[in-house]
């Protein structure tokens, strides 16, 4: 399948999905041979109400991730930049990922969110563990779905730091379960409240969570703050006393024991006995 412009070529090379009003494509420039994610958007309607949002985003230099858009035949296509990698999803499944590694992922998603300036429709969009790909350096880039891109105007940047929490959750999963970084377990609970203003406010915050990580000891990130662990760290630390009373309560029992046992033998071999009957014989 070739997609044809005025000036430009493309060659779908990969169908990634067919919708009600979408389908999107990887496709291949036949002159520059650069590969991109383009979005079809075929709903007129659908047109009519987006066109001048993603025009603006065309001219929005910062958003590099925004290529073109133009008209073929009845449908409007959108031209985004192709990131290759693997998803935030699969690099957490199948790799082992330190802490350090991950808290520069959650560092990178947010450098590349503030350099490209873009709304918070398509921010929404592409924060999504399948969504964020991941190079071997741990680079990040985005692809995007756009399904719903006629509601563009209905995302707020409440609906933005929700997702940036759900990501958190995803990076920061081992750490939150066993409780032993608090900070993040705010700055997930400050995000899917809209407590910052702005992504500048929710960098700064995230740069303090990290800089609290720095420094805390190796210990203190490994030991589990639940109330498991800590009653069970408790119940270590008073152990030792509790042996010492065990065994003193044991000592008293069985000095109690003996003394009734020396009691009970003295009674029984003074005791008289006097006998009534011999036999059939009656003693008078």
């Amino acid at each position: 399948m070739v997609i044809e412009t005025l000036e430009k070529k493309y060659t779908v090379l990969r169908n990634l999905y067919a919708g009600d009003h979408t389908d999107r494509f990887v496709c291949q420039d036949e002159t520059t041979h650069r590969v991109y994610l383009m979005i079809r958007v075929r709903e007129r309607d659908w047109i009519v109400k987006t066109l001048g949002f993603l025009t603006d985003q065309v001219n929005n230099r910062e958003f590099a991730d925004m290529v073109s858009c133009f008209f073929s035949g009845e449908s409007l296509y959108i031209v985004m930049r192709h990131s290759e990698g693997v998803s935030l999803t699969e690099k957490l499944d199948d790799e082992v990922c330190t802490l350090t590694e991950r808290i520069a992922v959650g560092r990178s998603i947010l450098d590349q969110l503030l350099l490209q300036r873009m709304p918070e429709y398509f921010m929404r969009d592409c924060l999504d563990a399948d969504r964020i790909l991941l190079s071997h350096s741990l680079q990040v880039g985005f692809t995007y779905e756009l399904k719903d891109i006629v509601d563009y105007g209905a995302v707020s940047f409440k609906d933005v730091q929700k997702r940036i929490a759900s990501i958190w959750k995803i990076l920061f999963a081992h750490e939150l379960k066993i409780k032993t970084l608090a900070g993040v377990q705010k700055f997930i609970d400050n995000l899917n409240e809209g407590v910052y203003a702005d992504l500048m406010s929710v960098y700064k915050a995230y740069d303090e969570v990290c800089k609290k990580i720095a420094g805390m000891s190796d210990d203190d990130l490994k030991k589990p703050k639940t109330k498991a662990f800590i009653i069970w760290e408790k119940f270590k630390r008073i152990w030792p006393y509790i042996k010492r009373i065990i065994a003193l309560a044991l000592l008293v029992a069985a000095l109690v024991y003996l003394v009734l046992t020396i009691k009970n033998l003295w009674n029984t071999g003074t005791e008289e006995k006097i006998f009534d009957y011999i036999g059939t014989l009656t003693i008078r």
